[in-house]
């Protein structure tokens, strides 16, 4: 089996990951509120493992960190449908998990963790570790972690954003 932060690596340096993240940084270049280039994508990875470790939640850091670099990457795939880019994500992320060495079971709990980093968790089924919450937990340290990334107090569009009052982060949080 690859070591554990191998396969972060291996996501870093998969050819459809680093095609995706240039799209998103051409498509968000005029983008005046939050991005979702790198640096979001590693703020999201190292909050959601604070959170993980914080918590106690028997999360493994490589499985958090692939959630987190890809719950965005969707983004890359412009869509005039109205489809959330967390479907679009998931999709991507999933021949990208398959290249880097995660199992199916790991893959299906990222898989679920990008498609409920909206607000609500959706699937039921874990299969990556033995505690029956884990796909929840995974789901819910990334959704806590995107949102926490932000520092909307030091936006110059915060006033413009269309973020509810109660989710801008008025702080650093520690």
């Amino acid at each position: 089996m690859i070591s554990s932060m191998e396969r972060v690596k291996k996501i870093l340096f998969d050819d459809t990951f680093r095609a995706c993240m240039d799209e998103i940084t051409v498509l968000e270049a005029d983008r005046r509120f939050c991005r979702h280039g790198m640096d979001h994508l590693e703020n999201v990875a190292r909050i959601a493992w604070i959170l993980a470790l914080e918590e106690g939640k028997q999360l493994r850091k490589d499985v958090v960190y692939g959630a987190a670099l890809l719950h965005d990457i969707g983004r890359s795939r412009p869509d005039s449908s109205g489809q959330p880019h967390r479907i679009f994500s998931a999709e991507i992320a999933d021949e990208i998990l398959i290249r880097a060495g995660y199992t199916e079971e790991e893959r299906e709990d990222i898989r679920q963790a990008i498609l409920s980093h909206g607000g609500s968790f959706v699937g039921s089924i874990t299969h990556a570790y033995p505690d029956e919450h884990t796909a929840e937990n995974l789901a819910d340290v990334i959704y806590r972690a995107d949102k926490l990334s932000r520092d909307c107090f030091l936006c110059g569009a915060y006033e413009e954003c269309y973020w509810e009052e109660d989710r801008k982060n008025k702080t650093i949080i520690v």
